[in-house]
């Protein structure tokens, strides 16, 4: 009885481990980029769209980062630095003066009522009246952890052990 019941608890204990290492969080990273190469002039409101990852969904799937990294040429520095990003309608900053790429962190731009696939909007308001400025390109990268989806070899040892489980108390209800 003593050697059933260790062996119960062993072929338990696995099956539980072996569950929860099945389940353990995987990080995906996705990346899109949207080649821009728009010259603008002037005061103006400039939009484009990412796409996101049809398995990306807030709140199932937890955001581990999210960036956004626009290349430009000839952006305004100093006190005529007025060049505004805006993501889902959030103001994120302004572009670097006279730099190729400036960088923002969007983590917090994915709200619970975040669908899968859904495009990620990013617009950009411009006031350039000294010289133009190239937009180049715009990339998004957002790295995430998708809602865990039980493994059928998980479930399969999970259903071994329940029937070991049964054959056992059926053996001792039995004697």
């Amino acid at each position: 009885m003593k050697k059933t019941t260790a062996i119960t608890t062993l072929s338990l204990t696995f099956v539980l481990l072996m569950s929860v290492a099945a389940s353990a969080a995987i990080i995906k990273e996705e990346t899109d980029t949207v080649y821009l190469y728009d010259y603008v002039w002037g005061l103006g409101w400039n939009s484009w769209q990412h796409n996101t990852p049809a398995d990306f969904s807030v709140p199932s799937a937890e955001v581990v980062s999210a960036n956004l990294t626009i290349w430009a040429a000839n952006v305004e520095s100093g006190p005529w630095q007025n060049d505004y990003v805006f993501v889902e309608g959030q103001y994120q900053g302004a572009l670097n003066g006279w730099s190729f790429a400036t960088h923002f962190d969007i983590a917090d731009t994915f709200t619970v009522n975040w669908t899968g696939g859904d495009p990620l909007n990013v617009g950009l308001l411009y006031n350039d009246f000294f010289h133009g400025m190239l937009l180049k390109k715009s990339v998004f990268t957002l790295s995430y952890s998708p809602e865990p989806v039980p493994e059928p070899a998980t479930l399969l040892l999970l259903g071994t052990g329940l029937l070991g489980l049964i054959g056992v108390s059926r053996k001792r209800l039995r004697k």
